[in-house]
């Protein structure tokens, strides 16, 4: 799971690096993207209204989510 996220953190975030970057910091529109294309590759949903996305930040926060989500589907 990590390793899918990553790379579509690498995909949303030209450079992006968990070596060099431990907290992750993307622009609303980066966010959203990253969102989406969690949705699609975990085949989860996302209520965008319902998340707060100042607390995704790390990589094991991104998981925490898809468990969430994976148990709610």
């Amino acid at each position: 799971m990590i390793d899918k996220i990553v790379a579509i953190l690498e995909e949303v975030k030209p450079g992006f690096s968990v070596d060099a970057e431990p907290l992750i910091y993307l622009s609303s529109l980066q966010m959203m993207n990253f969102l989406m294309r969690m949705e699609r590759e975990f085949d989860i949903e996302i209520d965008f209204e319902s998340v707060d996305i100042t607390e995704l930040n790390t990589i094991d926060s991104f998981c925490q989510l898809i468990a969430v989500k994976s148990k709610e589907a």
